[in-house]
């Protein structure tokens, strides 16, 4: 599936702000989708990077 909110660079590429508020849109559309898991992956200046994973149960 695919992300159907864009990614960062739509938004100007800013990083802290684009990072949560990508993950609450990831979890936002796992609710919609009726749960399951989610990858969010992120990079930062410095070659520094990080990658997680979210569940959301059915409630």
């Amino acid at each position: 599936h695919m992300n159907n909110y864009g990614c960062s660079l739509v938004w100007g590429h800013p990083q802290a702000p684009m990072g949560t508020r990508s993950i609450i849109e990831l979890i936002e559309e796992l609710v919609i989708r009726g749960g399951g898991f989610g990858l969010f992956t992120g990079c930062a200046a410095g070659d520094s990077a990080m990658a997680v994973v979210i569940e959301v149960a059915d409630a």
